[in-house]
């Protein structure tokens, strides 16, 4: 599990990304990652003031195909307030977990649910997957 400072992205493809308030529920999220079998070094925990301005969705590095992607998200979609709240909350000082699961042929949608649900039933909130070409969010229903 990584605490490193990393460079300010765009976009954390390939991502299963969540904000967890409290440090508590990041111990607890941490915990059934691991024993869901998602190994240390797929899992990074961000935090506070010192990690803000580490989702910038103006961040243009990216070119040919999935830089002209990136670019139709930012005006048709949502992906620049998604990244934008992620900002906010470590600002805040609220955590963000970075989760990059084992995906290969074997690994399906269910697979994805079942750890955002993991995420969720430790207090984490804003959970979605940053897919390569779309965002999938697992938070629960509004009800």
């Amino acid at each position: 599990m990584g605490t490193e400072q990393a460079p300010k992205l765009s976009y954390p493809s390939n991502r299963l990304v969540a904000v967890l308030p409290r440090s508590e529920q990041v111990e607890e999220a941490v915990a059934g990652l691991r024993a869901a079998g998602i190994d240390d070094e797929r899992i990074v925990v961000r935090c506070c003031e010192a990690e803000a301005g580490r989702f910038d969705p103006t961040n243009d590095e990216v070119s040919g195909l999935t830089g002209l992607v990136r670019v139709v998200q930012r005006v048709l979609g949502d992906e620049t307030e998604k990244l934008q709240r992620l900002d906010d909350a470590l600002a805040a000082g609220h955590y963000v977990l970075e989760i990059e699961p084992e995906l290969d042929g074997d690994a399906t949608h269910a697979d994805l649910h079942e750890l955002g649900s993991l995420l969720t039933d430790a207090g984490a909130r804003e959970v979605s997957y940053y897919g390569e070409w779309a965002i999938e969010d697992f938070d629960p229903p509004v009800t």
